[in-house]
């Protein structure tokens, strides 16, 4: 059943803001749009299980409630402190212990407000998952504001559960910015418009609950926009981007843990299941317009995901419902 999107804004009545920087800002941004709401927007519905002021840590958990698997993610200062511009670390996991200890954890990647013009972020999600964006901001950065800009981080990144094509999958849960394994990497490339085939961005458990896990990546049909486009067109195609094996086809003989292989594995299977809500489309373009772009294609209102380098874009995101 289709679930309706939220979006939550830097320019919204009432909405925090992100400064400098600090730890503590993006944690209260993303304390504002999951748990408590700001102005007269209502809040997603997730739950703070765990937080620690000191060392700038916390633990979110999406709602069973809405239908969500009950995941968690821990944000983190990288380096324990609330200084300005600091690396935060997010990783997702079936569930914490504690603070410090999560239960068959993905890849902890990382993401940052990297300069003073960084200003303009965005959330949008369900009960069960949301896209968190910062970029910087045409008023304050003219050519970094540009949907596609040389050499302007932009950050951009995933948590929630996906739509597993496997019934009950109880690996669903993820968190990922597309860059390959564990790192603290937040350069041009660490953004989920960059559906790299080489980046093992994802680590999922077997869907039956067992500790085993395999690391996955982000799969497009029409592959990477690697090319300059300034032309503004509607795509006539928009697919969903799926996430499948690394470093696998369909016919792979990589083990699915339990003596069979991912080619017909529901254990695990090579195509897992889909982002919720993203899309690729036919058509790149866009790159010389300034950042945010929404667009109405086929009577629902898409955001379009800003491109790490100077290419054109082809990534959307649909703002009014997810299944």
């Amino acid at each position: 059943m289709p679930t309706p999107v939220t979006v939550y804004r830097w320019d919204d009545v009432g909405a925090p803001q992100l400064n400098t920087g600090k730890p503590s800002e993006i944690i209260n941004v993303l304390k504002k749009c999951l748990v408590e709401g700001y102005g007269s927007k209502l809040p997603l519905d997730w739950s703070i299980v765990f937080e620690d002021n000191v060392t700038q840590k916390i633990v979110f958990q999406n709602k069973v409630a809405a239908g969500g698997s009950g995941g968690m993610v821990r944000f983190r200062s990288n380096t324990a402190t609330d200084a300005n511009y600091t690396v935060m670390r997010f990783v997702a996991a079936k569930n914490f212990a504690d603070i410090d200890n999560p239960f068959q954890p993905g890849y902890e990647q990382a993401f940052r407000q990297e300069s003073v013009n960084q200003k303009g972020w965005v959330i949008i999600g369900t009960a069960k998952a949301f896209y968190f964006m910062i970029c910087l901001l045409p008023s304050l950065t003219a050519n970094g504001s540009k949907m596609g800009s040389s050499g302007f981080y932009n950050s951009n990144i995933f948590v929630g559960d996906f739509e597993s094509f496997i019934p009950s999958d109880s690996g669903r849960f993820i968190s990922t910015n597309n860059t390959s394994s564990s790192n603290d990497n937040t350069g041009l490339f660490a953004t989920l418009d960059n559906e790299s085939p080489q980046n093992s961005s994802i680590l999922l458990m077997r869907t039956d609950g067992g500790a085993f896990s395999l690391a996955h990546r982000l799969f497009n049909p029409f592959g990477i926009a690697q090319f300059p486009s300034s032309t503004e067109l509607l795509p006539k195609v928009m697919a969903p981007i799926c996430i499948v094996v690394s470093g696998a086809a369909i016919g792979s003989n990589v083990s699915d843990t339990n003596g069979g292989t991912v080619n017909g594995s529901l254990l695990f299977p090579w195509l897992r299941g889909r982002m919720p809500g993203m899309y690729i489309g036919d058509f790149v373009g866009y790159q010389n317009t300034n950042w945010p772009v929404t667009r109405m294609i086929d009577g629902k209102q898409m955001w379009l995901v800003k491109s790490h380098w100077t290419y054109g874009c082809s990534t959307w995101i649909d703002l009014e419902s997810w299944e």
